[in-house]
């Protein structure tokens, strides 16, 4: 599903982005077996990492871990695949940010349920379809690759992240917020009021309109 969401990125959204911005999709190694150690190539990442959801938190932090030795860049904005960015907004948006201690992105709170998994409260975090960073955070996440827990946060990056960010990089309460908008069959019709709105980022699920998203973009 994944090479179908990130070829339809690509011809959408993705398409001729601006010079100051670059588009990189990361993999485990099952992406190719035959690489052993973390590359890239063209607009790819491979990490060298087992390319199963167990290694969610462990691939991520890897890429962050390339991107701050190999990249020059003053933010990165890790997105799910089923993610449609509206490129000026997310200029616009990054435009007023400092350059330092950013963490942003939609709040979401644990379920009871996986609260209870994880031995937690059902405490907050930036949901990982839309996580920003500035980088200074991504070279102290980088630094304490070691420092996360993977047996038990494998699955849950985005709440690992949050917590680890919370407590050791930026609290909670400056955190910058952003609102989620999800796309289905009535967004076609009414992109007019999607744009009045100021969130860059939208969300779509990819089993019912995934095929809807060219006719979308057309629209939008």
């Amino acid at each position: 599903i994944y090479e179908k969401t990130n070829n339809i990125s690509l011809q959408t959204w993705a398409n001729n982005l601006p010079s100051n911005i670059q588009i990189m999709f990361y993999y485990g190694n099952s992406k190719n077996s035959k690489n052993s150690k973390t590359h890239n190539s063209d607009n790819e990442i491979t990490i060298d990492c087992d390319d199963n959801r167990d290694n969610n938190l462990l691939k991520t932090i890897k890429m962050f871990q390339y991107a701050n030795s190999n990249y020059n860049f003053d933010y990165v904005l890790r997105l799910c695949a089923c993610s449609y960015i509206n490129i000026p907004k997310l200029q616009s948006f990054v435009d007023k940010l400092p350059n330092e201690l950013v963490f942003s992105g939609p709040i979401n709170r644990l379920s009871e349920g996986a609260a209870n998994r994880l031995n937690l409260d059902r405490i907050q975090f930036i949901t990982g379809a839309n996580m920003l960073f500035s980088k200074d955070v991504i070279n102290k996440l980088s630094m304490n690759i070691n420092n996360f827990d993977y047996k038990k946060y494998g699955r849950v990056d985005d709440v690992a992240i949050s917590l680890f960010i919370n407590e050791h990089i930026i609290k909670q309460e400056k955190w910058i917020l952003q609102s989620w908008i999800g796309l289905d069959s009535s967004s076609i019709e009414n992109t007019l009021q999607l744009k009045k709105k100021n969130s860059y980022h939208y969300h779509y699920n990819h089993r019912n309109f995934t095929e809807h998203l060219f006719e979308f973009y057309k629209k939008y």
